[in-house]
């Protein structure tokens, strides 16, 4: 269900974008969906994050949604954020739930990096969610554990 107040804001950011003010098109964005959840705003505020190079934004954002499978546009956006955001294990998980093959191809961060992300998980004294989405990046196969920690 839509209003008055949100379709402005909505125009409004459309306008701001068509003058690549990218930043005034987010705030009202934001404001759209602070007033009334609409799934197309939020999908337009996952690729304004991407756009930015966001990912971490916009995943946060979209895994708010309750249902990422039913809208071919929700879900698409999801694989592109998962794979902006070499979220390798979640994308075996859903490959393995959903038993299909995607287009994209969601690669885990390379070997250096996985090395680096286990260490400094290890060193942790308070693990936040931030800290625990990282893990997502590395190899199912593989788990890097070090003596250090």
């Amino acid at each position: 269900m839509t209003n008055t107040s949100q379709d402005n804001l909505l125009s409004l950011a459309d306008k701001a974008k068509e003058n690549n003010d990218i930043p005034q098109a987010k705030q009202y964005l934001l404001e759209a969906l602070r007033l009334d959840h609409r799934t197309d705003i939020v999908c337009r505020l996952c690729e304004i994050y991407l756009k930015e190079d966001q990912a971490d934004q916009a995943y946060a954002l979209l895994k708010e949604e309750p249902d990422l499978f039913s809208d071919s546009r929700v879900f698409q956006l999801y694989l592109e954020i998962l794979e902006k955001n070499n979220y390798f294990v979640e994308f075996l998980e859903l490959k393995n739930l959903t038993k299909n093959n995607f287009d994209v191809q969601v690669q885990a961060v390379d070997e250096q990096k996985q090395v680096e992300i286990m260490q400094n998980f290890q060193r942790l004294k308070n693990i936040t969610q931030i800290d625990y989405l990282k893990l997502f990046c590395l190899m199912a196969k593989t788990m890097y554990f070090t003596e250090e920690a």
